[in-house]
């Protein structure tokens, strides 16, 4: 069971530092906070974005720069330097021209519900705490089994 647990704790920590990384590799992420784009992608899905982009085609999901965050839609038509865009479970009349240059990026791929845990800033405190808490219980556990 405790190297279940480490196992668990070392490919937690794997994916964290990869994900926040990621950056410098030229991809972002970025949470799903709305149904847009359910079932394809569900809400708190954290969602990988090759920024610069050069080749976008329909049927690709996007991230734009909505006017106050990021919106992630697929590309349903293109114009030249106009990209029509459309959240797969949005109505027919919500539909978005997007030009080039205001595009972030294409999305590479999405894991389903994790984004939870990007979406409160203090959990990787809490989840350092819990870890170092267990670790040190642990340890307890262990000196009053050697002592008893």
């Amino acid at each position: 069971m405790k190297k279940v647990i480490y196992v668990f704790i070392c490919l937690f920590f794997i994916f964290a530092i990869g994900t926040i990384s990621c950056q410098m590799f030229g991809y972002d992420y970025y949470v799903v906070i709305s149904d847009s784009m359910h079932p394809a992608i569900p809400k708190y899905s954290l969602v990988y974005i090759k920024k610069d982009a050069k080749e976008i085609n329909i049927g690709d999901v996007i991230a734009f720069n909505g006017d106050d965050m990021p919106i992630l839609h697929r590309v349903i038509d293109v114009d030249g330097n106009i990209y029509t865009t459309h959240g797969d479970h949005n109505p027919e009349g919500s539909i978005e021209n997007v030009a080039f240059n205001n595009i972030i990026g294409k999305m590479i791929f999405h894991i389903p519900y994790i984004g939870l845990l990007f979406i409160n800033q203090y959990f990787w405190i809490i989840m350092a705490l819990v870890i170092c808490g267990l670790i040190i219980v642990r340890n307890i556990i262990k000196e009053m089994k050697n002592r008893g």
